[in-house]
Formats: C-alpha cells, sequence, structure tokens
C-alpha cells in the first residue's frame, strides 16, 4: 500500500436464496450463499495516484460479490494495484 494511504475492507455474508438468484442455474448455489467484499482505500497525505483527492478522503474502490460455502468460516479476496503490487484481504464470516 502507498506511503500516505491505508485501506480496509469488510465482507457482507447473504442468504443461499440470494446465491441461488445470483447464479443461471439455481442448484449450482445449493449450500451455497453471496459473500460481497468491499475495500475503502482513504487518503492521508503525500502524493499518489489520489493526488486530487482531500487528505482524510475516503473511496470503495472494489466491491466483489462471491458464491461461497454456506459454512465458510472466512474469506480471501486477492488483488493487484496497476503496478501490479498484490494483496490479500481475509473477512472472517461472522
Amino acid at each position: 500500500m502507498a506511503q500516505g494511504s491505508s485501506a480496509s475492507g469488510k465482507a457482507e455474508v447473504g442468504t443461499e436464496a440470494e446465491a441461488a438468484k445470483a447464479v443461471a442455474d439455481a442448484a449450482d448455489a445449493k449450500g451455497k450463499v453471496l459473500a460481497t467484499a468491499h475495500i475503502k482505500y482513504t487518503h492521508k497525505g503525500g502524493p499518489y495516484d489520489v493526488e486530487s483527492w482531500k487528505q482524510g478522503e475516503s473511496h470503495v474502490f472494489f466491491c466483489e460479490t462471491y458464491v461461497i460455502p454456506a459454512g465458510a468460516t472466512s474469506g480471501e479476496v486477492h488483488w493487484s494495484e496497476e503496478d501490479g503490487e498484490p494483496h490479500v484481504w481475509k473477512f472472517p464470516q461472522k
């Protein structure tokens, strides 16, 4: 993560009925739920790709939904910035 910035994340876990509506074949969602990951980036100061942002300004820049097993106790989202720096966010299921 760039100097002068921070990121935080959260996950929202849905229901099996929501998962069934999200896939082409509802049978594929049996025993599964939707999990939506949100990553919030906050500019804390110093130049980076967010020079036009005010100090302290935040934006949710990653929001993806996945179909996961209903009994999962946690999840991971893997992504990288344009420069290729990899990141992994781990979310406990509550």
